[in-house]
């Protein structure tokens, strides 16, 4: 019977922990289907994550739990990653929660399909439509970089994915990216993917709260970190033959989320002259065609950022 692991990298997460980890070892194809690991690599948290952890050893054999010193989400992840043994690798954030077919449905469409990646929808918060269509998708390799480029039904989050073990294998990995970490490692293991299927349904629940990196304050590092991600993405769509046919399209794809980091920054009014000229270059790089498909309000200032995006600063800081 196949071996899935499931890793939960972890952080002070007392008030969560056990929700989570019950919502996954509950699952219905649990035992029946497929077996399980749950991995929760404990980053160094001070207060009973570790604890609490522990206290489910006896009614769970299948729970595994690692201590590190503090070191980020992502090294917890690689280090869970490399202490795994699954066939298949799925992961879940600490403060997150999942539905009972969770992982059933994840592995039903990556064994039945014989794909790479396996991919559902999240909710967020209490957020769901109710109007989902529960449709199929299957892609091969190109067809999935073009869905990835597009940001339409592959994204970079790791925790509504399923992968087969040997995605994960010489994958080049940067501990020092804060943000953007994720979506680098799927841009290369699409790469390597020969089959992507997604289906429509809502199994994974993602908690939205104060201080998470979604709610935080723009900072540098962010750009830094943001700004490597596309500049691989860009990078491997000029210089690799098979990937040049999606430049236009990864070019666009840069200057939507350079556009939306464009805004945070002057909502929190962050202000860096070079890292203006680098989202004015990015810009001008689609031309005013692209600003033709947006909505009228960020079409014209969208148009002015290509014009002279230190104005666009000055003018909205001013109007505070």
């Amino acid at each position: 019977m196949n071996l899935i692991s499931v890793i939960i990298p972890a952080f002070n997460a007392e008030n969560t922990i056990e929700k989570c980890i019950k919502s996954i070892l509950h699952n219905d194809g649990v035992g029946k289907n497929f077996d399980i690991e749950v991995i929760v690599v404990d980053d160094g948290s001070k207060d009973k994550t570790a604890a609490l952890v522990s206290s489910m050893f006896k009614e769970y054999q299948c729970l595994r739990l690692i201590q590190q010193e503090n070191s980020g989400p992502s090294a917890a992840r690689w280090n869970g990653i490399y202490q795994s043994k699954g066939q298949y690798l799925a992961f879940c954030d600490s403060d997150d929660w999942v539905e009972s077919n969770w992982l059933s449905v994840m592995y039903e469409l990556i064994t039945n399909h014989d794909a790479d990646i396996s991919v559902i929808r999240a909710i967020i918060g209490d957020k769901i439509n109710i109007d989902f269509r529960q449709e199929l998708f299957v892609w091969n390799r190109a067809e999935a970089i073009q869905v990835y480029l597009e940001h339409k039904k592959i994204n970079g989050s790791f925790v509504v994915k399923m992968f087969k073990r040997e995605l994960f294998d010489k994958l080049t990995i940067d501990m020092t990216m804060t943000h953007c970490e994720d979506d680098i490692l799927i841009w290369q293991m699409l790469q390597k993917a020969s089959k992507v299927v997604r289906a429509e349904i809502p199994l994974y629940h993602i908690s939205v709260h104060e201080g998470s990196l979604t709610n935080s304050i723009f900072r540098i590092n962010r750009w830094v970190s943001t700004k490597k991600y596309f500049d691989t993405v860009i990078s491997d769509c000029t210089n690799k033959a098979c990937l040049r046919q999606f430049l236009s399209i990864a070019k666009s794809y840069r200057a939507w989320w350079y556009y939306a980091l464009m805004k945070l920054m002057i909502k929190d009014s962050f202000i860096d002259r070079n890292v203006q000229i680098e989202l004015q270059n990015a810009f001008r790089d689609v031309g005013l065609k692209y600003a033709m498909k947006l909505p009228l309000k960020d079409k014209v200032l969208f148009m002015l950022a290509t014009i002279n995006v230190s104005i666009l600063f000055k003018i909205f800081s001013k109007s505070k």
